[in-house]
């Protein structure tokens, strides 16, 4: 399992959820308003991430 830090000027909530979702994460931590980390992310789903 892996990590991944989600950044953008409008980052939304919902947005963050449903990438959380495809990435199969284990939970989501917000780094503020422009950023979060999503833990134990499964590496297999990067591609579908990338979309």
């Amino acid at each position: 399992m892996s990590q991944l830090i989600l950044q953008s000027p409008s980052l939304l909530s919902e947005n963050v959820e449903r990438i959380a979702a495809l990435a199969c994460s284990q939970g989501v931590r917000s780094l503020g308003n422009t950023a979060a980390h999503l833990l134990d992310v499964d590496s297999s789903a990067s591609a579908e991430v990338a979309r």
